[in-house]
């Protein structure tokens, strides 16, 4: 729904990328990222820096922006196996 319309005015979208740095100045937001896939770091200049990294952001962090609400809602575990039936001698 946001996506295709932030590309038709000229957003460009990484995925599988990691925000390691960025730096605010008057004009605009200098930000190095580094690829999830191979580590390769990667510098972009933007005009806004949006974050959407989720309710554990490190951007927000570091921006000094509070979580409001209730946070974490469960902790849960999934293991998932498959058992084989040995026979046993009578």
């Amino acid at each position: 729904m946001l996506r295709d319309p932030a590309v038709e005015l000229g957003a460009e979208h990484r995925f599988a990328a990691e925000m390691v740095s960025f730096e605010e100045h008057d004009d605009h937001v200098r930000a190095v990222l580094s690829s999830r896939d191979d580590g390769e770091e990667s510098v972009v200049t933007a005009d806004h820096l949006v974050a959407a990294d989720g309710a554990h952001s490190k951007l927000r962090d570091q921006l000094g922006i509070r979580m409001g609400g209730r946070g974490s809602f469960a902790d849960c575990v999934t293991i998932s196996f498959k058992g084989r039936r040995e026979a046993t001698a009578r």
